[in-house]
Parts: structure tokens; sequence; C-alpha cells
């Protein structure tokens, strides 16, 4: 099983350490703050990042369920379009589909 969690700044652009994902995970993010925060992956061993979801402090469920199919690929947290506060994260993963 892998797990990553924390809390990211109250800065723009913070970002958290990556872990490597592979099945099906689990994303939530928590706490009160305005602004957005990106669920991005790298498959290139985090050279470069791309999008997977945006979590905007506006949504009522900050939560989002995925799968990913190919091992190896490197997932992160990161926090833009910051106004204020400082989310809480957490991604996990337990079965291989």
């Amino acid at each position: 099983m892998a797990k990553l969690e924390g809390t990211l700044a109250a800065a723009l652009d913070d970002v958290s350490a990556s872990v490597d994902l592979y099945g099906v995970y689990n994303v939530s993010v928590t706490g009160t703050y305005v602004g957005s925060v990106w669920l991005e992956r790298s498959f290139d061993a985090g050279v470069t990042w791309a999008t997977v979801h945006v979590i905007a402090n506006t949504e009522v469920i900050r939560s989002y369920n995925g799968r990913e199919v190919e091992a190896g690929v490197k997932y992160r947290f990161k926090y833009g379009a910051y106004t204020s506060g400082t989310p809480s994260y957490r991604i996990s993963t337990g079965t291989n589909f």
C-alpha cells in the first residue's frame, strides 16, 4: 500500500513530496483554504508533471478516486490560485485492480 499525506504551505505553488502509485487510489483534500489543489502525475520520474484533477475549495466533497494502469508513475499535490489557508491532503492505494 502506498500513501502520501501532509499539509501544503500557505504560499503560491507549494508542492508535496511524490509517491509511486499503481492500481486503484483515492484522494482527499481537507481544511479551510481559498485556492485550488492540483493532483499531478509524472511519467518521467518527476522531470515533468501533468494535471490529473483540480480540487477547488468551493467543492462540497473534496475527494477523487482514480486508477493508475502503469507501474512507476509518480503522483503529487500542488497548491495554486492561492488566496489564504492551508489545505491538508491524502492519497493512498491498497489494491492493484
